[in-house]
């Protein structure tokens, strides 16, 4: 039951207001029935865009904190950060490949190996990090260097061989003579 005033031309008069209480239960249930749903649905999209806001900002603090360890000399470390996150993109790849490299360097590994850690490294605008001038420039510098390494060691198996005299592997000199291309370069 509702009580009202009338005011009715400068009189006022009282009255009693009498709502059938089905109507009103009625009403307030199909508008909890409705908002409900509504708003568990809003509210579940709002958690989902905060969760992934997090993980973002989660992610970007552990790519900085990366780039310090990288930074500092710390490429253990950095490689680590950088593997922790999820689905990493090729600029991370290409991260870590040289984190890899640049550790490899720090603990004096051959041209070898320096030269399998840093066979690629991205061409053109594909890649756009800080450290692109420096992997370049390493590549360069690790690609002459391998040039120089096979050309020795070329040449140190070149004296080997003619120290061993066995021009041939495995056959001595005086054994070419022998075979049929032996024979044919003897006549020469």
């Amino acid at each position: 039951m509702c009580r009202y005033l009338l005011y009715n031309k400068g009189i006022r008069v009282k009255g009693i207001c009498k709502f059938e209480k089905g109507y009103f239960n009625t009403g307030a249930l199909i508008a909890v029935v409705i908002a409900v749903p509504f708003l568990a649905t809003k509210a579940e999209e709002t958690i989902q865009i905060k969760n992934e806001e997090f993980k973002e900002k989660q992610n970007r603090e552990c790519y900085e904190k990366a780039e310090e360890c990288m930074d500092a000399g710390k490429y253990d470390e950095a490689i680590e950060l950088l593997e922790k996150l999820p689905g990493y993109s090729e600029d991370v790849k290409y991260i870590i490949q040289y984190a890899k490299f640049c550790d490899a360097v720090q603990n004096g590994e051959g041209i070898e190996e320096l030269h399998k850690l840093i066979w690629y490294v991205p061409k053109g605008d594909e890649y756009s990090s800080k450290y692109i001038e420096e992997m370049r420039k390493a590549q360069k510098d690790t690609e002459e260097q391998y040039k120089k390494y096979m050309a020795q060691k070329e040449k140190e198996e070149e004296e080997r061989m003619r120290k061993k005299d066995e021009p041939y592997r495995g056959m001595k000199e005086k054994y070419i003579n022998i075979t049929l291309l032996g024979r044919a370069c003897a006549g020469l």
